[in-house]
């Protein structure tokens, strides 16, 4: 009987060792699936950081692009987003039309306004006429007082700019 007992024994240890490393593995297991999700929420909370600083950089550029449309005509801006047109420094040579536009008696006429209302009434001929140039091909160079300078024909060719000018 004490050999089998013995025989018995050997068994209940060999079952308890293997419980023993089966539950070393599992809490191998368990420490390293631990890891692996610390880790994955990790990244997620990175991901959406950098979701959220692209959001912010997206709406800057969208801002930033809505602004300069007010400057080119369509075809300039589309040229230079689509990148048709490469944005460089240089000189060149060009036969330009030029259009100043500017409102007759603007200086008396700031003479006898309230500030606010003389400011509304040049943001709204200024937007104005920035939109016909605009809308006819011009690109729009600069304020000047009441005055609005856009030119044609540059940096892209239009065959009729003269005539577009006039248009405008």
């Amino acid at each position: 009987l004490s050999h089998e007992e013995s025989i018995i024994e050997q068994g209940k240890q060999r079952v308890d060792s293997e419980e023993e490393i089966e539950a070393r593995h599992y809490a191998e297991l368990l420490k390293a699936y631990i890891k692996l999700n610390k880790e994955q929420n990790r990244l997620i909370r990175l991901s959406d950081k950098s979701q959220k600083k692209l959001s912010v950089a997206n709406a800057k550029l969208a801002n930033f692009s809505t602004k300069l449309s007010k400057y080119f005509s369509p075809e300039v801006y589309n040229s230079l987003f689509t990148g048709e047109l490469d944005v460089k420094v240089q000189t060149q040579r060009k036969l330009l039309t030029i259009f100043f536009s500017d409102l007759e008696g603007f200086t008396e006429l700031t003479e006898r306004l309230e500030p606010e209302v003389l400011t509304e009434l040049l943001t709204h001929y200024l937007t104005e006429m920035s939109k016909i140039a605009l809308r006819w091909g011009g690109t729009i160079d600069k304020y000047i007082g009441d005055c609005v300078m856009a030119f044609w024909n540059a940096p892209l060719d239009v065959e009729d700019h003269a005539e577009k000018a006039v248009q405008a």
